[in-house]
C-alpha cells in the first residue's frame, strides 16, 4: 500500500498538472502553528493568493491578523460572521442577488466553520509531513474530469456539487468538502479571479483528505478505459520514474475507441489503416488519424506505442525527479 508520499507522486503522474497540488491544514492551537516550517506574510494576504502561491510551489501560513479577505477570514472561523450576512444584506450590498430573501438564502447555505481557528496551512501536498484536512487542484476542464472521474470510479456519484460562482476557494473547494467529506468543483469567483489572475481556462477542485487515495486509485483505475495513447505513454514514463509502475497500460484501447488484434505490422506497434480501394491513406487502424512527431524527433506519424516512452519529454510539475 502507497504512503503518503507515493500517493503524492503517483497522482502527478496520472494527472497532466501545471500547478502543484496543494494541501491544506487547519490549526488550532498556536504553539503547533508556529512549529511549522512555512512564512506567514508580513501583511494581510487573501486565502486564494495563498492556494495560487503554494501552487507555484511555496509554503505559507495564515493567521487572523494576516488573512487578508473578511469572506474567507469569516468562512474559515477566523472571525464570526456578522448578523447582516445571515439576513442577506451582506450579499444584497455585493449586488450579487436579485432579492434578499435569495442572499439569505445562499448565506445560510455557505459552508462555513463554525470552530475558531488559530491559523491555516497552505502548501504544495508532497511537503506535508502530517496528513493536510483538504486538497485542491488547480487544472483545466479536461484534468478537472478525470479527477472527477477518479472519484466516481472509487466513491460512485456525487451528486450534490455545491457551486454559486462567489467564495470559490475558501467556501467552494475547501469547506465545503471538508465539512462533508467529499469532491467539489468550482468555476472561481471573481474576487479570486482579479486577486491571483487564474487562467481563463482554469477550473479548480476540492476533496477531503480522506477521499485523496480513493480518488488517486480511482484516476488509475480508469488510465485504460479513458486515456489515448500518449498520455498512457506518459503516465507509463512517470510511473516507471517514480518507481510505482504497477498498472498493465493496454495501448491501442478505450471505452470508446476498441481495437481487436492489433498487429506490430510496421515495426513501431502501428497497424496502417486499409481504404475501400485496399490501399492505405496514412492513417492507423488504432489511433485513426494521423499526427506528426517531428516536435519529438520522430519520423513516424503519431503516437502510439511504449517504444517512444524513452523519447517522450521529461516532466518534473510535482517535484519528484
Amino acid at each position: 500500500m502507497d504512503g503518503q508520499q507515493d500517493i503524492t507522486k503517483r497522482a502527478y503522474a496520472l494527472l497532466d498538472l501545471d500547478r502543484r497540488i496543494v494541501g491544506v491544514q487547519f490549526i488550532y492551537e498556536k504553539e503547533r502553528f508556529d512549529c511549522i516550517d512555512a512564512i506567514e506574510p508580513l501583511r494581510p494576504m487573501y486565502y486564494c493568493q495563498a492556494v495560487a502561491s503554494a501552487s507555484s510551489g511555496n509554503r505559507i501560513k495564515l493567521t487572523k491578523d494576516t488573512s487578508g479577505c473578511s469572506g474567507s477570514s469569516r468562512a474559515l472561523g477566523f472571525v464570526p460572521p456578522a448578523p447582516q450576512y445571515y439576513t442577506g444584506e451582506s450579499g444584497m450590498a455585493l449586488g450579487l442577488y436579485e432579492n434578499q430573501q435569495v442572499a439569505k438564502s445562499v448565506a445560510l447555505k455557505f459552508a462555513i466553520l463554525n470552530r475558531p481557528l488559530y491559523g491555516i496551512v497552505i502548501m504544495p501536498l508532497e511537503c506535508f509531513e502530517e496528513e493536510p484536512d483538504v486538497v485542491l487542484f488547480i487544472t483545466n476542464t479536461r484534468e478537472a474530469m478525470r479527477i472527477v472521474q477518479g472519484y466516481t470510479c472509487t466513491y460512485g456519484l456525487q451528486n450534490n456539487f455545491c457551486m454559486s460562482g462567489n467564495q470559490a476557494v475558501c467556501v467552494e473547494c475547501t469547506n465545503y468538502p471538508y465539512i462533508n467529506q467529499c469532491i467539489n468543483l468550482s468555476v472561481f469567483c471573481a474576487g479570486t479571479r482579479y486577486r491571483t489572475n487564474w487562467k481563463e481556462s482554469e477550473v479548480a477542485i476540492g476533496v477531503a483528505y480522506s477521499k485523496f487515495a480513493g480518488l488517486v486509485r480511482g484516476i488509475q483505475n480508469t488510465v485504460n478505459a479513458i486515456e489515448r495513447n500518449r498520455r498512457k505513454a506518459e503516465i507509463e514514463r512517470d510511473l516507471r520514474r517514480d518507481s510505482l509502475y504497477d498498472l498493465d497500460i493496454q495501448y491501442g484501447r478505450t471505452y470508446f475507441l476498441k481495437t481487436i488484434g492489433l498487429q506490430r505490422s510496421n515495426g513501431y506497434g502501428h497497424k496502417q489503416r486499409e481504404t475501400k480501394s485496399g490501399g492505405s491513406d496514412g492513417r492507423c487502424a488504432v489511433c485513426y488519424y494521423f499526427r506528426p512527431l517531428g516536435s519529438l524527433g520522430i519520423q513516424y506519424s503519431h503516437w502510439c506505442i511504449e517504444p517512444f516512452l524513452h523519447k517522450l519529454p521529461q516532466r518534473n510539475i510535482g517535484g519528484f525527479v
